[in-house]
């Protein structure tokens, strides 16, 4: 199990530095399925985090070799693991990951978020409270929205990662890959609406990009069918904060990050549908 697992951390492309340090984890049994939904994970360090993430690895992989998903995916789609690991460590000093960090993975290791071209796509079943959610990102789905989202309903969210290539070009050929792949490795998982829920959805956007812009077109796509004009992601997308004072003293070094400042207006977020 140890070399199976060493194994699949140099098949992720973990740097020396951090396969030196992993060689001295026990890499103990774990009883339960630390990414099944529920899971109390708060008695747990950092570090435990991280050495449970790694035990699993050898599980998930042999699951992706059930379905027969490719090596590539597998990397691709882990590639989230190795992007939070060296994150922790850039942000710490030391190696770990945090419970925040242990949300966004769970949905790699239940095998219901797969990296496909330039997107990421998850197996979804909609439910309100995670689409209307509450507070500063309150949105609020009409009747009309609810009848084709209803709760329960099966579909695939698509996650846009920093730094993602929303050119046409590779956003079809992302969904393409994306279509193929739940019908060959899952189709018992039975849906006909991708859906997604973005700051770059937000109507507004459209007042003050060009309708050339790879963001417009990306919009384009979609059928909104909610919005709301608070700009909170919208300024950690661009900025890396969403402290409005932070954003009014930094330097805006891009053309994205000088247009939207001056349009804060037209920022918000939207919930778009692309139909099957």
């Amino acid at each position: 199990m140890r070399k199976r697992i060493l194994d699949l951390i140099d098949l992720l492309g973990f740097d020396d530095n951090f396969k030196s340090f992993v060689t001295d984890f026990t890499f103990s049994d774990l009883d339960s399925n630390v990414f099944a939904e529920g899971v109390d994970l708060s008695d747990y360090s950092d570090l435990d985090y991280l050495e449970f993430a790694l035990f699993k690895l050898a599980g998930l992989y042999s699951e992706y070799r059930k379905r027969d998903i490719s090596d590539q995916v597998f990397i691709e789609s882990l590639a989230d693991l190795v992007y939070r690991v060296n994150r922790y460590y850039l942000a710490n000093g030391r190696y770990g990951l945090s419970a925040h960090d242990m949300k966004w993975l769970a949905y790699i290791y239940r095998m219901e978020t797969f990296a496909l071209g330039s997107l990421r796509y998850r197996k979804y079943h909609v439910t309100y409270s995670e689409l209307e959610r509450f507070g500063d990102e309150h949105l609020v789905l009409s009747d009309a929205a609810k009848e084709v989202l209803y709760e329960g309903r099966n579909v695939v969210y698509i996650h846009i990662p920093t730094g993602a290539n929303l050119i046409s070009q590779a956003v079809d050929e992302s969904l393409a890959l994306a279509r193929v792949f739940f019908q060959d490795h899952f189709a018992e998982f039975e849906y006909d609406l991708f859906i997604s829920r973005t700051w770059l959805l937000y109507p507004g956007l459209s007042e003050f990009m060009s309708l050339d812009s790879n963001i417009i077109k990306f919009l384009d796509r979609f059928e909104i069918v909610a919005s709301h004009n608070n700009p909170k992601q919208a300024f950690a997308r661009i900025y890396g904060t969403s402290d409005l004072l932070a954003i009014n003293e930094m330097n805006k070094t891009s053309s994205l990050m000088k247009s939207a400042y001056l349009n804060i207006d037209n920022l918000g977020v939207g919930i778009g549908i692309i139909r099957r």
